[in-house]
């Protein structure tokens, strides 16, 4: 998660807020955002490892 996180901010440092890159990983992000609350509203018990 550290090394994720890592990557994120250097990315951040590295493009502006406008550019294809950010675009794009903002857009990975809020997909990534969708899916996993999409998935608990399905599932009132989800495994912590399942989260992972």
């Amino acid at each position: 998660m550290v090394k994720i996180l890592d990557g994120i901010h250097q990315t951040m440092d590295t493009f502006s807020c406008g550019s294809i890159e950010i675009i794009t990983l903002e857009k990975g992000m809020l997909g990534i955002y969708d899916a996993i609350k999409t998935r608990h509203k399905q599932s009132p018990y989800q495994e912590r490892s399942s989260l992972l």
